[in-house]
């Protein structure tokens, strides 16, 4: 598209309404052209600013930067800054001066540090909140950290449950090596301590639309954290997980996803990839369903979970051991249709794991349907009237015969209340 002759300034500037140019500006791109509408007249200036502004990167120089009218003088230009891309600044996340300015950013939607991850055991209180108050920004949607995991950098998976707003996270680690250090060295001993003290109450579970991991170390390490911090993942939003992996195999992989409640809606989840994920020789899924009005809906959210990553395992027959926990909450009553819904998602389980083509090496599958609350839960097999249904913990084998057949060391029941704790 082209713009009007920059010169045209005053008098002979053209006079277009100010919507109108706001719609021009909604078509064009680059900052070349945005500086350049940016002289045409005022209300050309008010239209294009915003995007002028928009997007800045701040590299090693990002102390001139700060201390650029950017983000002291002219404090007018703070609210037209959406987003910021900070690389090569290796002590970024712990950078005092960084953190303040970032935060200073009233409508920051998307951020990405590139080549961070140094700098953990400078890690003070007031560092640490500054870095929460950042993460926890009500206008940030859009998360990016790359980093290399050596023995003296790396990025703390204690800090996600912070993210209160993100909606899109993505991590990867460039390590082609598997990393020297584990979640709980000395590494993040600082920032852990300083996180224990923080008055801010930690968000469980976190509302995510795309979740991305990318490393063979860092989903191993994700695998640990979820099997500390069970049940905060939330799926009321989370369309799109990503798997990527490099370097050495991931051998196991372990979820752990809590369902939402029955006031809220629930997406399918659209997207799963797990990009060159061919070696896991053991998958873990927890999922958790808060039983209310909706429990045939929050059953469909177990079925399509577990249905979903089961398919995306690029390569099943290097799969040997299968664990599904399925733990439902609030279940104070099961109506008829909840029963057919708990039997869509045995038949769905059974047809997803029984057939020998899809998982040929597996040796081992557990299934564990956990009630927890005062009120047993009923099971009932396909086709039985409700004056007959059966109660308490009896085996669901029956539930699974495709499973049976293939004589796989197989465990399948409702776990007793007193049981609810145990490892499943």
């Amino acid at each position: 598209m082209s713009l009007p002759n920059p010169g045209c300034v005053g008098p002979q500037a053209p006079t277009l309404p100010l919507e109108i140019v706001e719609e021009i500006a909604t078509h064009v791109s680059g900052k070349d052209t945005f500086k350049a509408a940016s002289t045409v007249s005022q209300a050309w200036l008010s239209a294009f600013r915003p995007k002028l502004f928009a997007h800045i990167v701040l590299g090693k120089r990002f102390m001139a930067a700060i201390a650029s009218p950017i983000f002291a003088d002219d404090k007018r230009l703070l609210p037209f800054i959406t987003s910021v891309k900070v690389q090569g600044i290796l002590t970024a996340l712990v950078n005092e001066k960084l953190l303040v300015a970032l935060n200073m950013l009233p409508k920051l939607e998307s951020l990405e540090l590139s080549g961070v991850g140094l700098g953990w055991d400078q890690t003070t209180p007031q560092l640490t909140e500054l870095l929460v108050q950042l993460l926890q920004k009500e206008s940030l949607q859009r998360l990016s950290v790359e980093f290399s995991a050596d023995r003296y950098s790396g990025f703390p998976l204690a800090l996600v449950p912070y993210c209160r707003q993100i909606r899109t996270l993505s991590l990867e680690d460039t390590t082609q090596l598997f990393p020297l250090f584990i979640e709980n060295d000395e590494l993040f001993f600082a920032l852990t301590r300083n996180l224990e003290s923080l008055s801010c109450s930690q968000p469980s579970p976190v509302a995510l639309q795309t979740l991305k991991l990318s490393g063979t170390g860092l989903i191993s390490r994700f695998a640990r954290f979820h099997s500390r911090r069970q049940g905060w993942l939330s799926p009321n939003s989370l369309e799109r997980l990503e798997l990527e992996a490099f370097g050495s195999s991931v051998k196991m992989l372990s979820f752990s996803v809590c369902g939402p409640d029955e006031t809220q809606d629930i997406p399918p989840l659209n997207e799963v990839h797990f990009a060159n994920i061919t070696q896991v020789h053991t998958l873990r899924l927890t999922l958790t369903a808060v039983f209310g009005e909706a429990g045939r809906d929050l059953l469909s959210f177990v079925r399509t979970w577990a249905c979903q990553i089961l398919r995306a395992l690029s390569t099943k027959d290097s799969i040997t051991q299968i664990a599904i926990t399925c733990q439902m909450t609030n279940c104070q009553y099961m109506t008829s249709d909840d029963f057919t819904s708990l039997n869509l998602v045995y038949r769905a389980l059974d047809f997803a794991l029984g057939l020998h083509a899809v998982f040929g090496g597996l040796k081992k599958c557990k299934i564990v349907f956990k009630k927890v609350g005062r009120v047993a839960i009923r099971t009932i097999p396909t086709g039985t009237p409700d004056n007959q249904l059966r109660t308490g913990e009896e085996s669901l084998e029956d539930e699974f015969p495709f499973i049976q057949e293939r004589r796989i060391d197989f465990y399948a029941a409702l776990v007793p209340e007193d049981l609810q704790n145990s490892d499943g």
